[in-house]
């Protein structure tokens, strides 16, 4: 669920949370782009799911995910598009938000 077009997203991801019953949790959400945004719900969702939670940007776990932690760069490309890359220091980040009516 993208954060910025899912009214009540964080209720979802409380509720999601709940029913799994981790000990941990960690998630990637489209539209977390700013680190005292992604620090903020972690911290509330681990005060309401009593274990550990880190937020942070899709396109963040993505490229975990891809290269194990290595340096590289992923591109999303969807509704909006995200290229995040990593050189082992330094990020570079560029994004473009669409949004489609219907």
């Amino acid at each position: 669920m993208n954060a910025l077009l899912t009214t009540g997203f964080a209720e979802h991801l409380q509720r999601i949370i709940a029913a799994a019953g981790p000990t941990a949790v960690g998630i990637g959400l489209p539209g977390v782009h700013a680190a005292g945004q992604a620090r903020r719900l972690s911290r509330a969702l681990a005060r309401q799911a009593g274990c550990p939670v880190h937020v942070t940007g899709d396109a963040d776990a993505a490229r975990c995910g891809a290269f194990l932690g290595r340096p590289g760069i992923v591109v999303i490309a969807g509704t909006g598009s995200v290229a995040l890359g990593w050189d082992g220091e330094r990020f570079a980040y560029a994004e473009r938000f669409v949004l489609l009516s219907r």
